[in-house]
């Protein structure tokens, strides 16, 4: 695993907040270390949720909610790989479930941290 790609992607989410660029990161990650044969992955889950956000963000509820579903459903088969690149990943399950939930009721997107190890 590339780790360098995911302290970049850390970066960009947390501090610059560009979160279809924390996309563009993972992206090219996830090509390179799974030629698109997966969507199980780290890289995935964690652009899922940057994409998630930026949806929501920009309103677009149909598309965040589906990202943050999809999240949920790959997360049992990569959760201790996540946990290897430095999240916490019982947390960071239960943060995109709250985010799910905030959705469902309404709520305005704001922006939320990854929470790590």
């Amino acid at each position: 695993m590339e780790i360098k790609e995911y302290k970049e992607f850390l970066d960009t989410y947390e501090n610059k907040k560009d979160y279809f660029e924390c996309h563009e990161i993972l992206e090219e990650l996830w090509i390179k270390e799974t030629n698109c044969e997966t969507k199980k992955h780290p890289s995935v889950i964690l652009l899922q949720i940057a994409v998630g956000a930026y949806h929501w963000k920009n309103k677009n509820i149909i598309g965040a909610k589906k990202l943050f579903q999809g999240v949920l459903e790959n997360y049992p088969e990569v959760a201790v790989e996540i946990n290897n690149i430095g999240f916490d990943e019982k947390k960071l399950k239960k943060l995109v479930e709250e985010q799910l939930d905030k959705i469902n009721l309404g709520k305005e997107f704001a922006h939320f941290s990854l929470p790590l190890k």
